[in-house]
């Protein structure tokens, strides 16, 4: 966003000269002294899981579908828009909360890599951060066990099934089948304890491991671990960000980056699903920067916390405003909440699903009370940004943008397919 002074310079003019074109700009611009002065800006994205995958395993009726995704196109879409928006927009700051990629793998990178390379090449300044699809196959972290449990067997083990078996009168194979499904069943127990239907998953992840994994490489399916997804996080979209939380300065204020998938690296237990961990190092290393964030704060500094997993959703603890999610919760959110209470302006996420009630530009009904009682509770303003995996599910809009102003705490939805359009006020009232 230009400053005062970019304006009292306009076109390197004489001071006379600035002002009255910095009027005409005024003019054209729509912009106000209020306005320049009124604090950060935001473009806040998030959920983009771009791929370069044919099909994808998604949460439908079918197995394996057709990506539906189109990341070719929503990539052309989401940069026309901050371009032909921009002045409207009114900042170049762009913060993406995790799930860059739809599954970590090259590909999926090589795209992100791409589109980010585009918008910075066009003057935008960019800050990502990972979310679980970016370090794990389909964003669910157990996978890797069972295939590593799939792909381990000495050679004693299978010598004393299949001799055991033989003195029953059991041939080889159904033997070493048998031997797969238990040692699938004890991953599957170990990492969906007391989850009902679990044991439903066990024949379907045996035969899938038995038949299919040994020639999914062969099929071009990337089997990269967790660690070396979460590695190409780094390498493709944010190199030198190895550890957070990472601090980013920008005009009027901080953003501070955390990975709410760090504490998932850090040692079992780790989860099976899509559950986020901060970690007590990364939350010490929070409480430390916010106390060194203090005096700035004080002097009206804004500080913007960023990350993937909703803080509102917690797995281990579900206390009012926030709700129980088992399956994508994040862990530690009470912990979290008791580091940056009274101490931030503004938490931004993204993760929970368009389909859920709380993947909303601004949530309705039970969430939007859950955000209204956390906002008062912590003193902070809450951003949630519209998961983008998907532009076809009936979300209003189907590629929506966000942009927040943090010093009036006013956002306005923009969409992306249709960049001509009056933008969709979501929160609070449209920045002018």
């Amino acid at each position: 966003m230009p400053t005062l002074r970019d304006y009292l310079r306009y076109d390197n003019g004489a001071p006379g000269d600035g002002v009255r074109a910095a009027a005409r700009a005024w003019a054209h611009r729509s912009l106000s002294m209020r306005r320049l002065l009124a604090g950060p800006r935001i473009v806040h994205l998030s959920d983009l899981h771009f791929t370069d995958a044919a099909h994808t395993w998604d949460c439908t009726d079918d197995a394996i579908v057709r990506d539906d995704q189109d990341s070719a196109g929503k990539a052309a879409a989401l940069r026309a828009l901050l371009l032909a928006r921009r002045r409207d927009i009114g900042t170049d700051q762009v913060v993406i909360t995790g799930d860059l990629t739809d599954g970590g793998g090259k590909g999926d990178y090589a795209r992100v890599r791409d589109f980010l390379a585009q918008l910075r090449s066009d003057g935008f300044t960019v800050s990502v951060m990972p979310g679980n699809h970016d370090c794990a196959w389909e964003g669910n972290l157990f996978f890797e066990d069972v295939f590593d449990a799939m792909a381990n067997f000495s050679a004693a083990e299978i010598a004393a099934a299949v001799a055991g078996g033989l003195l029953l009168g059991i041939p080889p194979g159904v033997t070493i089948a048998a031997l797969k499904t238990e040692k699938v069943k004890t991953v599957v127990d170990e990492f969906l304890p007391g989850i009902r239907g679990a044991d439903l998953l066990v024949p379907a992840l045996s035969a899938l491991f038995t038949v299919a994994w040994p020639i999914l490489p062969l099929t071009g399916t990337d089997t990269a671990s967790n660690r070396t997804r979460r590695d190409r996080f780094v390498q493709y979209a944010a190199p030198g960000q190895t550890r957070y939380p990472v601090k980013v300065p920008i005009a009027g204020g901080a953003l501070v980056l955390l990975d709410s998938m760090q504490g998932q690296f850090e040692g079992r237990p780790r989860d099976a699903y899509a559950q986020g961990r901060l970690g007590a190092a990364q939350l010490a290393a929070l409480h430390g920067l916010l106390e060194a964030l203090k005096p700035d704060r004080a002097n009206g500094c804004k500080v913007i916390v960023c990350l993937h997993h909703s803080p509102l959703h917690s797995v281990d603890e579900a206390q009012a405003p926030m709700a129980a999610d088992p399956k994508g919760g994040l862990h530690d959110a009470p912990e979290f909440w008791a580091v940056v209470h009274g101490r931030v302006d503004a938490v931004l996420f993204g993760h929970t699903t368009p389909r859920g009630t709380h993947q909303q530009p601004r949530p309705a009904g039970a969430d939007d009370r859950a955000f209204d009682e956390a906002e008062r509770l912590h003193g902070v303003t809450l951003m949630n940004c519209t998961n983008l995996e998907h532009l076809d599910d009936g979300a209003v809009p189907p590629c929506p943008v966000t942009v927040v102003d943090l010093g009036a705490g006013r956002r306005a939805t923009y969409d992306a397919l249709a960049p001509a359009a009056v933008p969709i006020i979501s929160w609070g009232t449209a920045p002018s």
